[in-house]
């Protein structure tokens, strides 16, 4: 019996160890490791924290577009969870920096837009709110946290595949979960930021020291 123990216990021990190894991490830590979709981000340092800084548009109209960076993964991923580490600085009442994942593109939707048409979770900083959005062209804003402005905040965003919801944490505390944007979500290729302006005067986003982490 004790033999019989110690076998299950090895075993036990590989499979761990082996979806350990199979857990790929990717390390996005400047402007090069991201495709610009929209708009001019530049690298810039505040508070001693280099990161990317996110810009309004150029121009004042409701629910633009400024700069919008996309990372996509190397594979499709339909099961498991997919982590998002970040920090993040909002740079004053921006009506959104936008943390959203992106199921693949399809046929009827062939780039990368800012648009819900691909959104598993989407999640906006939003005039001192975190929120998250539900459904596509009209839904519902739900609000997941108060949080605070012109300072680096940890966040954490763990978007789970099979139950088809997202875990939000900052500064290492949760602070709630929700439901995918999009229902039939069901896998996710790629992960943005991006920033909405609504409101004058304008305002800006920083992101830096992202993390992604897949199954």
């Amino acid at each position: 019996m004790r033999a019989k123990v110690s076998f299950v216990f090895t075993i036990s021990c590989l499979l761990l160890f082996s979806s350990v190894v199979m857990a790929k991490e990717f390390t996005l830590t400047d402007l090069s490791a991201w495709q610009v979709i929209k708009g001019s981000p530049t690298e810039e340092t505040a508070d001693g924290i280099t990161g990317i800084l996110l810009a309004p548009p150029d121009r004042d109209l409701d629910w633009a577009v400024g700069d919008y960076i996309l990372f996509e993964l190397p594979e499709e991923i339909s099961s498991g969870t997919v982590t998002v580490d970040a920090k993040i600085r909002l740079n004053g009442r921006d009506r959104g920096l936008v943390i959203t994942t992106m199921k693949p593109l399809t046929e009827e939707s062939s780039e990368w837009v800012e648009h819900c048409s691909h959104a598993n979770a989407y999640i906006s900083a939003d005039q001192g709110q975190l929120k998250y959005f539900v459904g596509a062209t009209s839904g519902s804003w739900h609000v997941l946290s108060d949080v605070n402005l012109f300072t680096w905040i940890p966040v954490r965003l763990e978007v789970d595949l099979d139950a088809k919801l997202f875990h939000f944490y900052l500064d290492g505390n949760y602070v709630g979960s929700g439901n995918f944007r999009l229902p039939e979500a069901d896998s996710l290729v790629a992960i943005g930021f991006l920033l909405y302006q609504g409101t004058t005067p304008a305002q800006s986003a920083m992101v830096a020291d992202v993390v992604v982490t897949i199954p």
